[in-house]
């Protein structure tokens, strides 16, 4: 029946329908979506408040998303994932079942309220809001809330958190191999791998929480060899501000096309931009 109201694009149509079902996870969803395309976003807060307790009541008495797994290599994660659909086969029957999935709305729902607390300012309860979804989603992470977790962290003001996420969550998302068996000491040793070497978003991030915790000593990079900036494993070693200006050459060298639109977004030339910059104190 939603889908037919949704249909006729009729505003009116889909409000009498949530005066009949005040509780309907997609009706809530459609209708605050449809606020704030028209500029109603304190409406649409409501209604996705509304929405994410329908969430909640959905929940097991005894579910909790802080109580962890205890086993295995990832003890620490929250019992919370869920069983994604398999968007990779190839049967249209797949694809259709996968669209179809029950759960695209109640991730949609803490999606939009993980928006909604970043708009308000409310910052670090908008990253807990991503990392719940990380934990239910990963390693698929159909949302892509990846992209928005060092922003959040930044934001909150969690500098050391996106260094220890940038290497917890590498395992989880399948980014550790194996070397090869023919190489000299390194049958079967895992390469270590970070977020910050496959996401551009992870690679500015880490060396800008860095300046952000305390100005550096621009001195230093005079002692900042070219090992240490190729040898990501190997510039752990270092320690406070050599750390950072490594990790942001490591990121201008791994990702130099990220440059230039960072740089055209906040307006400011790359020759004059210093660490105590308006941008820089914000987060980008």
């Amino acid at each position: 029946m939603l889908q037919s109201v949704v249909s006729q694009e009729d505003p009116e149509l889909l409000q009498r329908y949530l005066q009949r079902s005040p509780f309907s996870l997609e009706g809530l969803l459609v209708m605050a979506e449809d606020h704030r395309r028209q500029g109603g976003y304190d409406q649409a807060r409501e209604l996705i408040r509304r929405a994410i307790y329908t969430v909640e009541c959905a929940f097991a008495p005894d579910f909790s998303p802080f109580e962890t797994l205890d086993v295995g290599s990832q003890s620490s994660r929250p019992w919370v994932r869920l069983q994604m659909p398999d968007r990779s086969a190839p049967s249209a029957h797949s694809a259709h079942s996968a669209l179809d999935w029950p759960g695209w709305s109640w991730l949609r729902a803490l999606w939009m309220h993980m928006h909604c607390l970043a708009g308000q300012g409310m910052h670090r309860t908008s990253l807990e809001v991503c990392k719940l979804l990380l934990a239910a989603t990963l390693p698929q992470d159909p949302l892509r809330a990846l992209l928005w977790l060092d922003h959040l962290c930044l934001r909150s003001r969690q500098y050391n958190t996106i260094a220890d996420l940038s290497v917890s969550l590498t395992r989880i998302c399948g980014l550790t191999s194996q070397g090869s068996e023919g190489s000299e000491g390194s049958e079967g040793a895992e390469m270590k791998e970070t977020l910050e070497l496959a996401f551009p978003n992870f690679a500015y991030s880490v060396g800008l929480a860095g300046i952000l915790q305390q100005s550096p000593d621009m001195s230093l990079l005079n002692h900042l060899t070219l090992e240490n900036i190729l040898d990501a494993e190997g510039a752990e070693d270092l320690e406070g501000d050599l750390l950072t200006f490594a990790r942001l050459m490591r990121a201008l060298l791994y990702f130099p096309g990220a440059v230039r639109p960072l740089l055209e977004e906040v307006g400011i030339s790359g020759m004059h931009c210093s660490a105590g910059h308006f941008f820089l104190k914000n987060g980008l």
